[in-house]
């Protein structure tokens, strides 16, 4: 990973092999970045993205083992239990130009991801609600 700061937003540039969440979230602590919005593009490989069924409650997950295009990854980042964790969605694009889309649970960089990284001030925090079934942020 390389950085630069620019005021207190970060552009950020992942190399080859990294994996986005893993790395993201560890830069998060180091920096002690308590709240951001996260957005990024690229080339990855080894995805695993997701889709939450409200009806069971539960993340159905798709693996695709080779390359795409980053075409668009937006989310956040927020503490759950203290720690610096990741909400990212992302879109997919195939050499074909087909699209793939859904909550990134991971992604391995295959050429280069640029991100763009904006501390809020202050700390947001995530809770288990039991009604959704997911830790939603809170927020007052």
């Amino acid at each position: 990973m390389k950085y630069a700061q620019f005021g207190d937003r970060y552009l950020i540039r992942l190399m080859k092999g990294e994996e986005i969440v893993e790395a993201l979230a560890g830069f998060a602590q180091e920096k002690k970045i308590r709240a951001a919005a996260v957005s990024g593009i690229g080339a990855v490989r080894n995805i695993v993205l997701g889709y939450f069924d409200p009806e069971t409650r539960e993340y159905l997950r798709e693996e695709f083992p080779e390359s795409f295009e980053l075409a668009g990854m937006n989310g956040n980042l927020s503490l759950l239990d203290g720690k610096p964790t990741l909400h990212l969605h992302a879109v997919l694009a195939d050499r074909s130009h087909r699209a793939r889309a859904g909550h990134l649970f991971s992604a391995r960089v295959s050429v280069t991801v640029e991100v763009t990284l904006v501390p809020f001030s202050g700390t947001v925090e995530r809770k288990w609600e039991e009604e959704i079934g997911l830790n939603l942020l809170q927020l007052p």
